[in-house]
């Protein structure tokens, strides 16, 4: 991918870029991009890392291209050497970027791994936003709960924040995704949160995709009181 995700592919396509950054600015939406796991900031191996830097200029150019500001979610990544060392080296590396390359990079917390703990220290520590995944955090926490740490979270984006929203495959499987989202988890979570009072963007994480949204929007009009204002945003 990196030997042919080059500026010049991404050029031959700028005039369906910015078409789709049009329709991106029109209708207010806000756009962000996801590394797979091949892509490790703070490997341990100089190569992974010189390609993931890469890829991240790469998305930087289609953002450019579209003519909006995105964002690109990444997870820390690699353990080796023990987590605040694999912390460590994500700062480090972090700070060879570029600084617009910087401005676009959100972290999220992990379902093994780096917790919300983990990542609040970094995020607070390079100033970027730390997107919330809950269900990663119900995988992975000891005694925390989430309303203590929610308003920190919050305080480290400049703009909207974004939470990530999934439920468990099963009890046997409980880190994959499920077809669907669990509306009374949703909504626990929600009440868990709400005592901000803040505007935030939830994006689900589910196989059935536009199917998982639709049937968790009409299971929280039967369920709750919430207010929709139109037919994927609500107030409480």
């Amino acid at each position: 991918l990196i030997d042919v995700l080059d500026i010049n592919i991404i050029e031959y396509f700028k005039d369906k870029l910015k078409e789709i950054g049009d329709f991106v600015r029109e209708n207010n939406l806000r756009l962000s991009m996801h590394l797979n796991h091949f892509f490790v900031l703070n490997s341990t191996n100089e190569h992974i890392v010189l390609s993931t830097i890469n890829i991240l200029n790469c998305y930087k150019n289609i953002f450019k291209f579209m003519n909006i500001s995105g964002t690109i979610v990444l997870h820390v990544g690699s353990k080796a050497l023990g987590k605040r060392e694999g912390m460590k080296r994500f700062i480090n590396n972090f700070n060879k970027l570029d600084n617009d390359t910087k401005a676009l990079i959100i972290l999220e917390n992990d379902d093994k791994v780096y917790n919300v703990k983990n990542i609040l220290y970094i995020c607070e520590r390079i100033n970027i936003p730390m997107c919330l995944d809950y269900h990663h955090f119900l995988c992975n926490k000891t005694n925390e709960k989430i309303e203590d740490y929610i308003e920190r979270i919050f305080k480290t984006w400049k703009s909207i924040p974004k939470v990530h929203i999934s439920s468990p495959e099963s009890k046997k499987n409980i880190r994959a995704h499920h077809q669907y989202i669990d509306v009374n988890m949703f909504i626990k979570f929600i009440e868990k949160v709400s005592f901000l009072n803040i505007d935030f963007d939830i994006m689900i994480e589910a196989k059935g995709k536009d199917e998982a949204l639709f049937k968790l929007v009409r299971e929280l009009k039967y369920k709750t009181n919430y207010k929709f204002i139109k037919e994927t945003v609500f107030v409480l």
